[in-house]
């Protein structure tokens, strides 16, 4: 596969590597986050206790965000590469 790739499908298969390795960082980062949420309700109180909680709440919706991009990334590069390869022969 690499021996047919140009530089332009060598960067984007690159690109999805990395999108896909973070991709898959996401799922212990959303454990972490949500261990720091319920230590949040058991180790705090009153005001700290939503103060904590909403940033918690926060970093998961960053997570998500994040998870979005990367992902779309992961795809979209692969399927790039593919249609250059396909336009290319024609």
């Amino acid at each position: 596969m690499f021996r047919y790739a140009d530089r332009t499908d060598q960067l984007l298969m690159l690109v999805g590597t990395l999108a896909a390795l973070a991709n898959g960082v996401s799922q212990p980062l959303m454990t972490v986050i949500f261990g720091d949420m319920i230590d949040a309700f058991g180790g705090a109180t009153g005001d700290n206790v939503l103060h904590r909680v909403n940033k918690a709440v926060l970093n998961f919706v960053y997570l998500g965000i994040g998870t979005a991009v990367v992902s779309f990334l992961r795809k979209s590069m692969r399927r790039l590469c593919q249609l250059l390869h396909i336009c290319s022969h024609h």
